[in-house]
């Protein structure tokens, strides 16, 4: 929701991205320090790069997305990479195939039709650009691949802090490469305004999920629950941003909830 707030206050991404790891690096290392989690090791070092660039471009791709799309509609594309993380999950890391997992990957691609294909006009009539819903898309297979990669480096012995810590880095690099490249050094006040929010809660947000894949969660469990709050986002679409809560999305909606509901069994 800040994100789509962000980008209609007129932010130079660019820049956002580059120092947007400032506010997150350091919620990661206070938790680092209050856990105990401040030594690296060989799986942090090891993978925490690999996904400091996938989340740099699932996060590229669905801000980018939110320039001309809704964010009701791109965020709930976004979320629903738990569809590809449950796949991943039964079929790289061992977990359990059951018929609730079954019905509710069925239920997602649903939900993620209802939005897309039902609604296809704005609520002026205007018809939707498909690019933000493709790249919406595409955000979500890396962030699939980055939230399975997240359990895989928790159960090679990664700590939460130090393995944000090291993403962290990765991302910078990102950030400050696409930066050079399309030379946007500007940084507008509400780069400032929104950028400690939205990174103290990315960091607050990874943090918690990591947290519960330490605890032994399942993939397939935690991720589909954690991607709950594209719910949140469109409530505070429709009541901050104006955005329609048509029947398509609304039906959208049912259908995740429930696909998460089985998932999470």
């Amino acid at each position: 929701f800040f994100y789509k707030k962000a980008q209609d206050r007129g932010i130079v991404l660019e820049s956002y991205l580059l120092l947007e790891s400032i506010p997150f690096t350091a919620v990661a290392v206070i938790f680092g320090y209050l856990t105990g989690e401040v030594t690296p090791n060989r799986a942090a070092m090891t993978y925490g790069p690999v996904l400091g660039l996938l989340a740099f471009a699932a996060f590229f791709a669905f801000i980018t997305s939110l320039r001309k799309g809704e964010a009701g509609i791109n965020t709930l594309i976004f979320r629903l990479n738990f569809i590809l993380v449950a796949v991943i999950a039964v079929t790289w890391l061992g977990e359990e195939w059951s018929f609730s997992l079954s019905v509710g990957l069925s239920l997602a691609i649903l939900a993620i039709a209802s939005v897309t294909l039902l609604g296809s006009s704005r609520s002026g009539g205007a018809p939707r650009s498909l690019r933000p819903i493709a790249l919406a898309f595409i955000a979500m297979i890396f962030f699939a691949i980055l939230n399975s990669g997240f359990k895989i480096a928790v159960r090679a012995g990664s700590g939460a802090a130090v393995l944000m810590f090291f993403t962290s880095m990765a991302w910078t690099v990102c950030a400050f490469v696409v930066t050079v490249v399309r030379k946007k050094w500007q940084f507008p006040r509400n780069n400032w305004i929104f950028m400690s929010v939205t990174g103290s809660l990315k960091a607050l947000a990874f943090f918690s999920m990591f947290s519960a894949f330490r605890f032994g969660g399942a993939a397939s469990v935690v991720v589909p629950i954690v991607q709950l709050s594209f719910l949140v986002t469109i409530l505070l679409a429709a009541a901050f941003l104006r955005e329609r809560l048509d029947p398509p999305k609304l039906i959208g909606l049912g259908l995740a909830l429930a696909a998460i509901f089985l998932l999470s069994r």
